[in-house]
C-alpha cells in the first residue's frame, strides 16, 4: 500500500465526509486502462471506495466532470447498474491530481474468469439487455443533456473528430485507415430513429460481473450523444472476441446474428446492416486513431510508459488488416488477389 497516498485520502475523506474518525485500511491500485488511474480504497466503517485519478498523460482526453455527473445520471436508469458517484475534486491538491470516487461494486471484469464462466450465456445477454437501455433512455430527462451537446450529424461529428486524431497523432504510413476514412465521408450512414446516448466503450471487459450477474458498467469517459449503432458496432470488432477457439463470437458471447438480434429486442431499435457497416469501419479508425495516441506520446517524450510504444505495435497493422476485410465487404475497395493468382 501506498502510505503516503493513504494517509492522503484518509485526511480528504475525513474533512470531505465529515468523518473525523474515518480511517483507511487499504489502498491498492487497479492496473488496466490508461484513461485514468484506478484505486481501490478500504475503509474502516461502509463501503469500499474506487478513488479514479487523471494521469498526467493519458491514451484519451476525457472531462472527469461529465464522466462523473454521468455515473450520477446513469443510477437513475432501471436495470443499468452504475456504480454509487461519491465526491468529485478538481482542486489537485489533496491527492495530487484531479479525482473522483464512488462506491465500489463486487464483481470483475476479467476474460480469464468469463470465458470457462458456466453463467457466460446469461451474462451475455443481461449485457446486451443493458446496451438497449442505455440505447433507448430518455437522456434529456436525466439531465445529459446539460453534460453533452447534441451532434446535428452524430456520422459527421465522430468521423471528424476521429480522423484529426488521426492527423494530429499519425506517425507512419496508414493506407488503409486513409482509404477508410476517404469511403466514410462519401458513403454517409442514414440518420438514426434518434439521438441516443452513446456510452462510448461498451465493451466486454467494461463491466463487472459477480456469478451470473452483470453488476456494473465502468468506464464512460467516452460517452456522448449519437447513433446508438455506434455502441453496438464498438463491441462488435474483433478486438473484444476473446475466446481465440471460437473467435466467431462477438464479444466472447454469441454468434453475429444472433448477437445483432438480441439487441434489436433489446433496444426495440433496428440495426440496419449498411448504417452497422459504416458504424464498424468507423470504429476500426477509432481504434487505431486511440492506438497511435499512444505511440505519439511516447515518441515526443510525453511518458515513459513502455506500454504505450507497444500498443500501436501490435494493433495498427492487425486494426488495418481487419479493416480491410470490412472495405471489401463494404465495396470500397477490390478484393485482394489470392496468393500466386495471375491477370
Amino acid at each position: 500500500m501506498s502510505t503516503d497516498l493513504a494517509d492522503r485520502v484518509e485526511t480528504y475523506l475525513r474533512g470531505a465526509l465529515e468523518r473525523p474518525e474515518l480511517q483507511v485500511t487499504g489502498l491498492r491500485r487497479v492496473f488496466g486502462g490508461f484513461s485514468r488511474h484506478t484505486y481501490i480504497v478500504e475503509v474502516d466503517e461502509g463501503p469500499a471506495l474506487v478513488a479514479r485519478l487523471d494521469p498526467e498523460v493519458s491514451l484519451l482526453e476525457s472531462n472527469r466532470t461529465v464522466e462523473f455527473g454521468l455515473y450520477r445520471a446513469m443510477a437513475d436508469v432501471a436495470g443499468v447498474p452504475v456504480p454509487v458517484a461519491v465526491l468529485d475534486e478538481d482542486d489537485p491538491g489533496p491527492l495530487g491530481r484531479p479525482f473522483f470516487l464512488m462506491h465500489r461494486v463486487p464483481g470483475t471484469a476479467s476474460q480469464e474468469q468469463l470465458l470457462p464462466s458456466p453463467h457466460r450465456d446469461d451474462i451475455g445477454r443481461q449485457a446486451i439487455d443493458i446496451l438497449g437501455r442505455i440505447a433507448t433512455c430518455d437522456w434529456h430527462k436525466l439531465g445529459v443533456g446539460d453534460l453533452l451537446t447534441e451532434p446535428a450529424e452524430p456520422w459527421r461529428a465522430e468521423l471528424d473528430k476521429w480522423e484529426q486524431v488521426v492527423d494530429t497523432h499519425q506517425l507512419g504510413p496508414m493506407p488503409v485507415t486513409r482509404a477508410v476514412l476517404r469511403w466514410l465521408r462519401r458513403n454517409p450512414p442514414p440518420p438514426p430513429r434518434r439521438i441516443a446516448l452513446v456510452h462510448g466503450d461498451y465493451r466486454t471487459e467494461n463491466f463487472l460481473f459477480d456469478g451470473p450477474q452483470v453488476t456494473a458498467v465502468l468506464d464512460w469517459e467516452m460517452a456522448h450523444l449519437g447513433d446508438p449503432l455506434e455502441d453496438l458496432s464498438w463491441w462488435m470488432l474483433d478486438n473484444w472476441r476473446y475466446d481465440r477457439e471460437r473467435p466467431g463470437l462477438i464479444g466472447a458471447f454469441f454468434p453475429r446474428e444472433e448477437f445483432v438480434a438480441h439487441w434489436e429486442r433489446a433496444s426495440g431499435l433496428t440495426a440496419d446492416e449498411a448504417a452497422l457497416r459504416w458504424w464498424t469501419l468507423l470504429s476500426h479508425v477509432k481504434a487505431n486513431a486511440i492506438w497511435i495516441t499512444a505511440g505519439h506520446r511516447f515518441a515526443l517524450g510525453e511518458t515513459g510508459d513502455l506500454a504505450m510504444p507497444v500498443i500501436p505495435w501490435v494493433y495498427v497493422n492487425q486494426q488495418e488488416a481487419w479493416m480491410l476485410a470490412e472495405l471489401v465487404a463494404a465495396g470500397g475497395a477490390p478484393a485482394p488477389a489470392a496468393a500466386g493468382a495471375t491477370t
